[in-house]
Protein backbone atom coordinates (compact mmCIF):
# COMPACT_ATOMS: atom_id res chain seq x y z
CA UNK A 1 0.00 0.00 0.00
CA UNK A 2 1.60 3.33 -1.01
CA UNK A 3 0.00 6.87 -0.06
CA UNK A 4 0.76 10.24 0.32
CA UNK A 5 1.95 10.16 4.37
CA UNK A 6 1.78 6.55 4.70
CA UNK A 7 2.83 3.27 3.32
CA UNK A 8 2.89 -0.42 4.02
CA UNK A 9 4.30 -3.46 3.14
CA UNK A 10 4.01 -7.18 4.23
CA UNK A 11 5.54 -10.32 2.36
CA UNK A 12 4.29 -14.07 3.72
CA UNK A 13 5.36 -17.18 1.88
CA UNK A 14 7.24 -21.05 2.66
CA UNK A 15 10.37 -21.33 4.38
CA UNK A 16 10.13 -25.00 3.84
CA UNK A 17 7.10 -26.35 1.94
CA UNK A 18 4.29 -27.80 4.75
CA UNK A 19 6.71 -27.22 7.22
CA UNK A 20 7.59 -23.72 7.90
CA UNK A 21 6.47 -20.68 6.38
CA UNK A 22 7.27 -16.61 7.73
CA UNK A 23 5.50 -13.47 7.51
CA UNK A 24 7.06 -10.11 8.08
CA UNK A 25 5.36 -6.07 7.66
CA UNK A 26 6.10 -2.75 7.98
CA UNK A 27 4.54 0.51 8.27
CA UNK A 28 5.71 3.51 8.03
CA UNK A 29 4.46 7.38 7.55
CA UNK A 30 6.33 10.27 6.32
CA UNK A 31 3.59 13.41 7.26
CA UNK A 32 6.33 16.09 7.85
CA UNK A 33 6.47 17.72 3.97
CA UNK A 34 2.00 18.07 4.17
CA UNK A 35 2.62 19.68 7.57
CA UNK A 36 4.88 22.13 6.67
CA UNK A 37 3.38 23.02 3.10
CA UNK A 38 0.86 25.11 5.64
CA UNK A 39 0.58 28.66 5.80
CA UNK A 40 0.43 28.01 9.38
CA UNK A 41 3.87 29.15 11.46
CA UNK A 42 3.02 27.02 14.32
CA UNK A 43 2.37 23.77 11.93
CA UNK A 44 5.38 25.02 9.89
CA UNK A 45 7.38 24.57 13.00
CA UNK A 46 6.07 20.95 13.96
CA UNK A 47 6.70 17.73 13.22
CA UNK A 48 5.31 13.82 13.48
CA UNK A 49 6.49 10.50 12.66
CA UNK A 50 5.64 6.96 13.02
CA UNK A 51 6.90 3.30 12.08
CA UNK A 52 6.33 -0.07 13.32
CA UNK A 53 7.76 -3.43 12.05
CA UNK A 54 7.15 -7.18 12.42
CA UNK A 55 7.64 -10.72 11.80
CA UNK A 56 6.73 -14.09 12.35
CA UNK A 57 8.01 -17.55 11.85
CA UNK A 58 5.51 -20.44 11.91
CA UNK A 59 7.39 -24.33 12.37
CA UNK A 60 5.48 -27.58 12.69
CA UNK A 61 8.34 -29.84 14.24
CA UNK A 62 5.55 -32.56 14.05
CA UNK A 63 2.19 -33.43 14.24
CA UNK A 64 2.16 -32.69 17.88
CA UNK A 65 4.63 -30.14 18.27
CA UNK A 66 4.67 -26.29 16.59
CA UNK A 67 6.73 -23.71 17.19
CA UNK A 68 5.77 -19.48 16.62
CA UNK A 69 8.31 -16.47 16.83
CA UNK A 70 6.83 -13.46 16.42
CA UNK A 71 9.09 -9.84 17.22
CA UNK A 72 7.65 -6.50 16.93
CA UNK A 73 8.88 -2.66 16.55
CA UNK A 74 7.19 0.22 16.72
CA UNK A 75 8.32 3.92 16.79
CA UNK A 76 7.00 7.12 16.57
CA UNK A 77 7.26 11.22 17.89
CA UNK A 78 6.33 14.20 17.41
CA UNK A 79 6.98 18.09 17.84
CA UNK A 80 3.90 20.14 18.09
CA UNK A 81 5.51 23.88 17.88
CA UNK A 82 7.37 23.28 21.29
CA UNK A 83 10.95 23.02 21.93
CA UNK A 84 10.58 19.70 23.05
CA UNK A 85 10.04 16.47 21.05
CA UNK A 86 7.55 13.29 22.87
CA UNK A 87 8.41 9.82 21.45
CA UNK A 88 7.60 6.12 22.35
CA UNK A 89 9.39 3.25 21.42
CA UNK A 90 8.02 -0.33 21.72
CA UNK A 91 10.48 -4.01 21.10
CA UNK A 92 8.61 -7.05 21.78
CA UNK A 93 9.94 -10.68 20.85
CA UNK A 94 7.70 -14.17 22.17
CA UNK A 95 8.74 -17.39 21.44
CA UNK A 96 5.51 -20.22 21.96
CA UNK A 97 5.76 -24.19 21.88
CA UNK A 98 2.42 -25.71 21.32
CA UNK A 99 2.07 -29.76 21.86
CA UNK A 100 -0.34 -32.10 21.89
CA UNK A 101 -0.48 -34.88 24.09
CA UNK A 102 -3.77 -36.47 22.85
CA UNK A 103 -6.85 -35.35 21.20
CA UNK A 104 -8.06 -34.27 25.14
CA UNK A 105 -5.26 -32.56 26.68
CA UNK A 106 -2.87 -30.34 25.19
CA UNK A 107 -0.58 -27.45 26.45
CA UNK A 108 0.69 -23.90 25.33
CA UNK A 109 4.23 -22.69 26.82
CA UNK A 110 5.28 -19.21 25.77
CA UNK A 111 8.70 -17.08 26.47
CA UNK A 112 8.45 -13.29 26.02
CA UNK A 113 10.11 -9.97 26.24
CA UNK A 114 9.29 -6.54 25.93
CA UNK A 115 10.93 -3.13 26.58
CA UNK A 116 8.50 -0.06 26.34
CA UNK A 117 10.10 3.70 26.99
CA UNK A 118 9.00 7.21 26.45
CA UNK A 119 10.93 10.11 26.02
CA UNK A 120 10.75 13.95 26.66
CA UNK A 121 13.94 15.71 24.52
CA UNK A 122 14.10 19.29 24.96
CA UNK A 123 15.81 21.20 22.23
CA UNK A 124 16.02 24.21 23.92
CA UNK A 125 18.60 26.66 23.59
CA UNK A 126 18.86 27.07 27.20
CA UNK A 127 18.59 24.41 28.63
CA UNK A 128 18.92 21.44 26.34
CA UNK A 129 17.67 17.39 27.90
CA UNK A 130 16.66 13.94 28.02
CA UNK A 131 13.61 12.47 29.94
CA UNK A 132 13.06 8.54 29.48
CA UNK A 133 10.55 6.65 31.67
CA UNK A 134 10.86 2.58 30.79
CA UNK A 135 9.60 -0.61 31.65
CA UNK A 136 11.06 -3.83 30.90
CA UNK A 137 9.47 -7.43 31.12
CA UNK A 138 10.55 -10.77 31.21
CA UNK A 139 7.55 -13.43 31.05
CA UNK A 140 7.48 -17.15 31.04
CA UNK A 141 4.19 -18.66 31.04
CA UNK A 142 2.60 -22.54 30.78
CA UNK A 143 -0.80 -23.43 29.91
CA UNK A 144 -2.20 -27.01 30.14
CA UNK A 145 -6.06 -27.46 29.06
CA UNK A 146 -7.59 -31.00 29.40
CA UNK A 147 -11.11 -32.16 27.80
CA UNK A 148 -12.80 -33.92 30.30
CA UNK A 149 -15.17 -37.10 30.07
CA UNK A 150 -18.24 -35.30 30.24
CA UNK A 151 -16.81 -32.74 27.34
CA UNK A 152 -16.31 -29.99 30.03
CA UNK A 153 -12.89 -28.10 29.62
CA UNK A 154 -10.47 -27.24 32.59
CA UNK A 155 -7.26 -24.81 31.97
CA UNK A 156 -4.64 -24.59 34.43
CA UNK A 157 -1.56 -23.00 34.52
CA UNK A 158 0.98 -21.32 35.89
CA UNK A 159 3.41 -17.70 34.93
CA UNK A 160 6.32 -15.50 36.70
CA UNK A 161 6.57 -11.98 35.18
CA UNK A 162 9.88 -10.00 36.22
CA UNK A 163 9.90 -6.39 35.53
CA UNK A 164 12.73 -3.64 35.52
CA UNK A 165 10.99 -0.54 35.92
CA UNK A 166 13.20 3.21 35.19
CA UNK A 167 11.12 5.65 36.69
CA UNK A 168 12.07 8.57 35.48
CA UNK A 169 15.75 9.90 34.16
CA UNK A 170 17.06 13.39 33.25
CA UNK A 171 20.01 13.54 31.18
CA UNK A 172 21.58 16.99 30.05
CA UNK A 173 22.50 17.40 26.98
CA UNK A 174 26.37 18.07 26.43
CA UNK A 175 26.73 21.44 25.91
CA UNK A 176 24.43 22.36 28.58
CA UNK A 177 26.21 22.23 32.18
CA UNK A 178 23.39 24.33 33.93
CA UNK A 179 20.56 21.61 33.57
CA UNK A 180 21.38 19.10 36.74
CA UNK A 181 20.70 15.14 36.09
CA UNK A 182 18.50 13.23 37.77
CA UNK A 183 17.99 9.43 37.97
CA UNK A 184 15.14 8.11 40.11
CA UNK A 185 15.93 4.52 41.35
CA UNK A 186 14.80 1.51 39.16
CA UNK A 187 12.08 -0.64 40.69
CA UNK A 188 11.90 -4.62 40.46
CA UNK A 189 9.30 -6.82 41.02
CA UNK A 190 8.40 -10.47 40.08
CA UNK A 191 4.77 -11.37 39.92
CA UNK A 192 3.96 -14.99 40.03
CA UNK A 193 0.39 -16.21 39.64
CA UNK A 194 -1.37 -19.45 39.38
CA UNK A 195 -4.71 -20.26 37.73
CA UNK A 196 -7.30 -23.10 36.69
CA UNK A 197 -10.48 -22.27 34.95
CA UNK A 198 -13.64 -24.73 34.59
CA UNK A 199 -15.87 -24.52 31.30
CA UNK A 200 -18.89 -26.78 31.26
CA UNK A 201 -22.60 -26.73 29.38
CA UNK A 202 -24.24 -27.99 32.47
CA UNK A 203 -27.57 -28.19 30.22
CA UNK A 204 -29.22 -27.33 26.46
CA UNK A 205 -29.34 -23.75 28.56
CA UNK A 206 -27.34 -23.45 30.96
CA UNK A 207 -23.35 -23.08 30.92
CA UNK A 208 -20.86 -21.73 33.15
CA UNK A 209 -17.24 -21.08 33.05
CA UNK A 210 -15.51 -20.87 36.69
CA UNK A 211 -11.89 -20.62 38.07
CA UNK A 212 -9.40 -18.32 39.95
CA UNK A 213 -6.17 -16.78 39.79
CA UNK A 214 -3.77 -16.44 42.66
CA UNK A 215 -1.29 -13.73 42.49
CA UNK A 216 2.09 -13.37 44.47
CA UNK A 217 4.32 -10.15 43.85
CA UNK A 218 6.78 -8.89 45.43
CA UNK A 219 9.10 -5.96 45.21
CA UNK A 220 12.83 -6.20 45.63
CA UNK A 221 16.24 -4.58 45.88
CA UNK A 222 18.83 -3.19 44.81
CA UNK A 223 16.93 -0.10 46.02
CA UNK A 224 16.74 2.52 49.32
CA UNK A 225 13.57 3.38 50.93
CA UNK A 226 12.70 6.20 52.74
CA UNK A 227 10.74 7.00 55.55
CA UNK A 228 9.61 10.42 56.15
CA UNK A 229 8.83 13.36 58.80
CA UNK A 230 5.65 14.47 58.41
CA UNK A 231 5.72 17.12 61.26
CA UNK A 232 8.63 18.48 58.90
CA UNK A 233 7.36 19.59 56.08
CA UNK A 234 9.76 20.78 53.22
CA UNK A 235 7.55 23.03 50.62
CA UNK A 236 4.58 20.20 49.87
CA UNK A 237 6.90 17.59 50.97
CA UNK A 238 7.79 15.65 54.25
CA UNK A 239 11.39 15.49 55.25
CA UNK A 240 13.10 12.17 55.13
CA UNK A 241 13.70 10.65 58.52
CA UNK A 242 15.94 7.87 57.46
CA UNK A 243 17.20 5.61 54.31
CA UNK A 244 16.54 1.82 54.86
CA UNK A 245 19.12 0.31 52.41
CA UNK A 246 17.59 -3.35 50.24
CA UNK A 247 20.25 -5.31 48.60
CA UNK A 248 20.37 -6.74 45.91
CA UNK A 249 17.58 -9.32 45.20
CA UNK A 250 16.51 -8.61 49.28
CA UNK A 251 12.85 -8.61 49.39
CA UNK A 252 11.13 -4.72 50.11
CA UNK A 253 7.30 -5.93 50.28
CA UNK A 254 4.83 -8.85 49.27
CA UNK A 255 1.76 -8.66 48.53
CA UNK A 256 -0.67 -11.48 47.22
CA UNK A 257 -4.67 -11.83 46.47
CA UNK A 258 -7.24 -14.18 44.96
CA UNK A 259 -8.85 -13.53 42.10
CA UNK A 260 -11.99 -15.35 41.49
CA UNK A 261 -14.38 -15.09 38.16
CA UNK A 262 -17.55 -16.54 36.92
CA UNK A 263 -19.69 -16.51 33.69
CA UNK A 264 -23.01 -17.76 33.26
CA UNK A 265 -25.08 -17.82 30.04
CA UNK A 266 -29.15 -19.22 29.83
CA UNK A 267 -29.79 -19.61 26.59
CA UNK A 268 -33.41 -18.50 26.15
CA UNK A 269 -33.49 -20.20 22.56
CA UNK A 270 -30.98 -20.83 19.84
CA UNK A 271 -30.90 -16.76 18.78
CA UNK A 272 -31.26 -15.49 22.05
CA UNK A 273 -29.38 -15.37 25.86
CA UNK A 274 -28.16 -13.88 28.92
CA UNK A 275 -24.66 -13.55 30.28
CA UNK A 276 -23.69 -12.54 33.67
CA UNK A 277 -20.57 -12.49 35.10
CA UNK A 278 -18.33 -11.29 37.99
CA UNK A 279 -14.78 -10.82 37.97
CA UNK A 280 -11.81 -9.24 40.66
CA UNK A 281 -8.60 -8.25 39.77
CA UNK A 282 -5.42 -6.89 41.47
CA UNK A 283 -3.17 -4.48 39.03
CA UNK A 284 0.35 -3.85 40.77
CA UNK A 285 1.38 -1.44 38.24
CA UNK A 286 0.22 1.70 38.52
CA UNK A 287 -0.28 4.65 35.46
CA UNK A 288 0.64 8.04 36.77
CA UNK A 289 -0.81 10.67 34.30
CA UNK A 290 0.58 14.28 34.91
CA UNK A 291 -2.37 16.60 35.21
CA UNK A 292 -0.39 19.98 35.98
CA UNK A 293 1.20 20.72 32.56
CA UNK A 294 0.41 19.87 29.00
CA UNK A 295 2.92 16.30 28.50
CA UNK A 296 1.47 13.64 26.85
CA UNK A 297 3.63 11.39 28.87
CA UNK A 298 2.39 8.86 30.83
CA UNK A 299 4.61 7.61 33.63
CA UNK A 300 4.81 4.56 35.76
CA UNK A 301 5.64 3.19 39.12
CA UNK A 302 5.15 -0.53 40.84
CA UNK A 303 3.18 -1.44 44.39
CA UNK A 304 5.45 -0.85 47.07
CA UNK A 305 5.52 0.32 50.84
CA UNK A 306 3.95 3.50 50.05
CA UNK A 307 1.43 2.31 47.14
CA UNK A 308 -0.69 -0.78 47.17
CA UNK A 309 -2.07 -2.60 44.64
CA UNK A 310 -5.22 -1.55 42.80
CA UNK A 311 -8.57 -3.96 43.69
CA UNK A 312 -11.30 -4.19 41.11
CA UNK A 313 -14.73 -5.74 41.53
CA UNK A 314 -16.67 -5.96 38.22
CA UNK A 315 -20.15 -7.03 37.66
CA UNK A 316 -21.89 -7.38 34.34
CA UNK A 317 -25.29 -8.80 32.96
CA UNK A 318 -25.94 -8.74 29.30
CA UNK A 319 -28.69 -9.70 26.84
CA UNK A 320 -27.89 -11.09 23.05
CA UNK A 321 -29.64 -11.31 20.10
CA UNK A 322 -28.74 -12.98 17.09
CA UNK A 323 -30.52 -12.12 13.52
CA UNK A 324 -31.26 -13.01 10.43
CA UNK A 325 -29.56 -16.63 10.79
CA UNK A 326 -26.59 -15.34 12.77
CA UNK A 327 -25.39 -12.88 10.43
CA UNK A 328 -26.11 -9.71 12.68
CA UNK A 329 -25.27 -9.97 16.72
CA UNK A 330 -27.60 -7.23 18.99
CA UNK A 331 -26.46 -6.77 22.61
CA UNK A 332 -27.26 -4.52 25.50
CA UNK A 333 -24.77 -4.91 28.58
CA UNK A 334 -24.49 -3.31 31.47
CA UNK A 335 -22.00 -3.25 34.57
CA UNK A 336 -21.23 -1.91 37.85
CA UNK A 337 -17.61 -1.53 39.33
CA UNK A 338 -16.00 -0.69 42.47
CA UNK A 339 -11.95 0.46 41.99
CA UNK A 340 -9.96 0.39 45.40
Amino acid sequence: GLGLISSRLTVEGPIVRNRSSYLIGGRFAYPNWLVKATDNISLQNSSASFRDFTGRIFHTINDNNYLTASAYHGYDDFQLATDSVFSWSTTNFSLKWDHTFHEKRFSTLTFSNSNYSSEVHSVSEIEGFTYLNSIRNASVKFELTHVLADESKLITGAESNATLLEPGKKTPADEYENVVPENMQDQRSLESPVFIQWDKDVSDKWSVSAGFRYGYFIRFGKENIYTFDYTRMEGRYPSIADTIPHGSGEIIQRYSGLEPRISVRYLINPSSSVKASYYRGFQYMHLISNTSSTTPQDYWLTSGPYLKPQTGDQYSLGFFQNLHENRYELSLEGFYKNIT
